[in-house]
């Protein structure tokens, strides 16, 4: 069973990669595979969360979810700077905006 576990887990791994890739140009790809697994990891975590909650406040775990799977790659992808909130006024990204700062 656990060898099972651990072929699906790297499969997804492998999955998670090859977008974050893209969404990663120069880095290694030792990198980008941390990277996918720590988005796993927060999505496994964020499931729990989910499933423990209805209606509104499961829409907005959700909500929350995604733009932190959203985010995690960006942020890497300058030297572990986040990126501002989605439709974040006078960002400019590639600068590494902290809030426009």
């Amino acid at each position: 069973m656990a060898e099972a576990h651990d072929q699906l887990h790297a499969t997804i791994v492998g999955r998670v990669e090859d977008p974050l890739a893209s969404l990663m140009p120069g880095a290694s790809p030792a990198d980008v595979t941390r990277t996918a697994h720590v988005c796993l990891a927060v999505y496994k975590s964020g499931l729990e969360l989910v499933l423990a909650h209805e209606g509104a406040e499961r829409g907005a775990c959700v909500q929350e979810i995604k733009d932190v799977l959203v985010r995690c790659p960006r942020g890497s992808s300058l030297g572990g700077r986040p990126m501002p909130p989605p439709g974040h006024p006078d960002c400019a990204p590639r600068r590494g905006c902290l809030e426009c700062g």
